[in-house]
């Protein structure tokens, strides 16, 4: 179920979802609201700045795989050891900075992990 953003709107565009689903759009190019899936944050509405549907956000302790586009489903979702490594309410497919792998459980040259962090060699 999807709901205008107010009185008097008239087009398929001036729908958003609710809190608790996704702007989906499938291949055939049918649009609807989805239900927002294990480790997915779903806000509903619109981002302030550009207008668009809000994408769903990784929940804390999950990697979500970021889609293929716009509106597709996320290409994975896994468990991470631990919300250091996947704080949540973040981009899909984003790690905190220095990390980086599936689950974020790896760290990027000139790092190495303390307790989940990715902290500087030097």
């Amino acid at each position: 179920v999807s709901k205008t953003l107010g009185d008097g709107y008239t087009s398929l565009h001036d729908c958003v979802c609710q809190a608790g689903k996704f702007w989906s759009h499938s291949e055939g190019n049918a649009t609807k609201c989805k239900e927002c899936g294990e480790g997915l944050l779903c806000p509903g509405g619109r981002e302030p700045v550009l207008g668009l549907h809000h994408p769903p956000l990784q929940a804390a302790g999950f990697a979500i795989g970021e889609p293929p586009r716009d509106g597709a489903d996320p290409t994975y979702v896994v468990r991470c050891q631990d919300s250091v490594r996947c704080p949540g309410q973040t981009k899909l497919g984003t790690c905190p900075p220095h990390h980086d792998g599936i689950a974020c459980d790896a760290c990027t040259p000139g790092y190495w992990m303390d307790h989940g962090e990715c902290v500087s060699c030097d």
